[in-house]
């Protein structure tokens, strides 16, 4: 076991953001069906991203009855409270095909992570998932989102690992950028496809 932790620590560790990137999300079709018809797809990931009242619920200082109540008002929905955070809890859907049965081959060799944007109802539905990660990472329980750098050097010292260290995959953009400023090795991603793809680009054996 330790020659196998210390084969392990020879190895980058490989640290995924989970929507969009693991897990099937489906925020950006989900949401766009309660909004006026015509948003912009582009726009609509900004608005999500800077959103004052998502970064209280993924920062962890709200509830989910408070998230939800002020959600329906910031974006002008058209149903209850209730009727939305029954939408929220969907959209997140499970991985992708061949997820789970990639990182567990991995595992032996690379230390696992995920750092996600993620809050306490959606990470309680995945919780029995994340126990393929040697370490599962949440904005809801670090206190801060991505893109703050704060978050990419807490996520470091809970990994125990040096930036230059962490190979992490994203599918924000701003995500990226604001990882490889804190030093970390990172890429943008889409989908289990786009990551697999990066991955075997890299000598990852997917």
């Amino acid at each position: 076991m330790n020659m196998e932790n210390d084969e392990r620590r020879l190895r980058p560790c490989l640290c995924f953001d989970l929507g969009g990137v693991l897990i099937r999300n489906a925020v950006f079709t989900g949401l766009p069906a309660l909004l006026p018809a015509g948003q912009d797809l582009s726009v609509l990931r900004q608005r999500w991203l800077h959103s004052s009242v998502i970064r209280r619920f993924e920062s962890g200082l709200c509830s989910a009855d408070e998230f939800a109540q002020a959600f329906v008002q910031e974006w002008g929905l058209s149903i209850s409270a209730s009727e939305f955070l029954q939408e929220f809890y969907r959209w997140p859907e499970g991985f992708y095909a061949g997820v789970a049965e990639t990182l567990h081959a991995l595992r032996p060799h690379y230390q696992l992570a995920c750092l996600s944007n993620s809050n306490a109802l959606h990470w309680s539905k995945f919780a029995d998932s994340l126990s393929v990660f040697d370490t599962a990472l949440s904005s809801h329980q670090l206190g801060i989102m991505k893109p703050d750098r704060g978050i990419f050097d807490a996520a470091a010292a809970k990994l125990q690992r040096a930036p230059q260290q962490i190979w992490f995959f994203d599918d924000m953009a701003e995500n990226v950028h604001a990882a490889q400023a804190a030093g970390w090795c990172a890429w943008q991603v889409q989908g289990w496809d786009g990551t697999r793809t990066q991955l075997a680009a890299l000598g990852v054996p997917v």
